[in-house]
């Protein structure tokens, strides 16, 4: 009987790459054009003779042909995660080539089967060809871990002591792959991701109904990880709900165990989670109020980013009031200015009792202290950018509530009235989307947390996941021709093409839609 193969239509991407990169005639690797970052990246030979460098890695062909000792091009995140993939690829198949295509792939057709039966322990999911890819999602899990260091937690350390085939492990591998599959277009390497998130929310399930999983650090950190793969994955997976009802479940168990609070190890984390619930309370409060009215995260978490949550809250509540408003009356309206009007305080106090390191540090150039598109804010983590932002966010909301509303009064009463109430919410939408432009050089990681310039490099993964939903409202609610619309979408550009995470590519997508919509109406009533 002949050995069962795997389908090669699902690895054939790679191992083709890996044939063509390890092939005898050729020792360098490949990086297309598109993936190159927009600086020069020639090596120094070519940069002398001032001749085009093909930008291959690890020598240009270039220097090759003219026998130049090449140094080689410069390293971006892109090359050092591809060749790690190419080198520990062809390491496992020359170890173990015969057995990996001799195992019988489960499905029919899959070659990265995933378990499916109902059975709550899945520890023994496997990958069918799982030596041969050990080694390469080791890189990638290495790369997405480090990023995490950044976020100030401890999440690295804990992978380092999770099981092979636990929630963690599942959550951690699937981001990582639909990352690399989103950089590279390869459609194989999505499938397999999806495969493990499947396996780490029935694992995460499963974990959850046991009380012993109270003080389990590394459930915490896989809702964290599954919460990033919503903005990475390329087709879209199962809603929030599976991520925001899981951390909720697994804090009423640490309650019932004792734990009053979150470890100061985790508790970043726990905030993490809090502002990923910021976007669903501003637009459907009431399909998210589980997140504020069961308390549980407030007697779990407190600290500013609970208060902000409550606050987030009311302001969608608030939005969810007038849009009901079919037929407006002039006595509720001003109601909704009002209530509004306390928010705003509410939210202005919050800023002002920040500890004083939460808090943006602006730089301006020297020359243009007048210029807000030329403002670089830097902050002490990545954590304090995210939560900073996701105020703004909420502040933008709230005033454009407020325009919305003193626009119907225009309806129903003397708008002169209110002018300088409108006037004063535009000069506030404005000041917010300045703040969330001046934060994307310290998210993307070209100033650091001192200010300074350096070089961006792959720390900016988790910045950049971090920008997705503030620059998607810059994009929605900036004047077309404004300066906050063309920075938010060039940005959200570079991170869909650059960092893998698809959210923002939707985002550009959506905006542009909407730009189309907009057209047509204005047409339509021209004519």
């Amino acid at each position: 009987m002949q050995p069962l193969r795997a389908n090669p239509s699902y690895t054939s991407t790679l191992i083709e790459r890996l044939n063509y990169c390890s092939s005898p005639s050729r020792d360098t690797v490949d990086i297309q054009p598109s993936a190159m970052p927009d600086f020069d990246r020639s090596c120094e030979p070519c940069r002398k003779k001032r001749i085009k460098c093909d930008q291959t890695y690890p020598r240009c062909n270039q220097c090759s042909v003219t026998g130049l000792d090449c140094p080689g091009v410069i390293e971006d995140q892109r090359v050092v995660i591809w060749k790690g993939i190419c080198q520990a690829v062809h390491d496992a198949i020359s170890y173990d080539h015969d057995r990996s295509w001799s195992l019988k792939p489960s499905h029919g057709r899959n070659p990265f089967p995933v378990d499916d039966n109902d059975d709550p322990i899945i520890a023994n999911e496997v990958l069918t060809s799982r030596r041969i890819f050990q080694s390469a999602e080791t890189t990638l899990r290495s790369f997405l871990t480090s990023q995490f260091s950044i976020w100030g937690s401890s999440m690295p350390s804990v992978y380092s002591q999770t099981t092979d085939g636990s929630c963690f492990d599942y959550a951690v591998r699937s981001a990582s792959l639909f990352i690399f599959a989103n950089q590279h277009s390869d459609s194989g390497l999505s499938e397999k991701a999806e495969l493990c998130y499947g396996s780490a929310l029935r694992s995460l399930r499963a974990a959850l109904t046991g009380r012993h999983q109270g003080n389990n650090e590394e459930l915490i950190f896989t809702i964290q990880a599954m919460h990033m793969i919503e903005d990475i994955s390329p087709t879209g997976v199962p809603t929030h709900s599976p991520h925001l009802r899981g951390i909720l479940n697994l804090l009423h168990l640490r309650e019932q165990a004792g734990y009053e609070r979150v470890t100061p190890s985790t508790i970043e984390v726990v905030y993490g989670i809090i502002c990923d619930s910021f976007p669903l309370l501003l637009d459907d409060p009431y399909g998210s109020a589980y997140l504020v009215k069961s308390k549980i995260v407030a007697r779990s978490a407190p600290g500013p980013p609970t208060l902000l949550q409550m606050h987030c809250y009311n302001i969608g509540s608030l939005r969810s009031r007038l849009t009901r408003q079919n037929e407006p009356q002039e006595i509720e309206i001003l109601a909704i200015v009002g209530k509004a009007s306390m928010l705003d305080r509410q939210l202005n106090q919050w800023t002002a009792d920040l500890p004083p390191d939460w808090l943006p540090h602006t730089e301006y150039p020297s020359h243009s202290i007048d210029k807000p598109e030329s403002a670089a804010e830097f902050y002490d983590t990545i954590f304090f950018a995210k939560l900073f932002n996701a105020y703004r966010c909420a502040r933008l909301h709230l005033h454009e509530t407020v325009l919305s509303a003193l626009h119907m009064l225009s309806a129903t009463s003397d708008n002169s009235s209110h002018e300088s109430s409108a006037l004063q919410s535009r000069e506030i939408v404005t000041l917010m989307m300045d703040g969330i432009c001046a934060s994307i050089p310290y998210h993307l990681h070209k100033v650091n947390s001192t200010g300074k310039p350096t070089t961006p490099d792959a720390r900016g993964v988790i910045g950049a996941h971090a920008l997705v939903w503030p620059l998607s409202v810059v994009l929605r609610r900036a004047h077309v021709d404004s300066w906050h619309r063309k920075v938010a979408l060039e940005t959200l550009q570079y991170i869909a093409a650059k960092r893998g995470l698809r959210k923002a590519d939707l985002a550009v997508r959506k905006a542009i839609a909407d730009d189309e919509t907009r057209a047509v109406e204005k047409f339509i009533g021209i004519g």
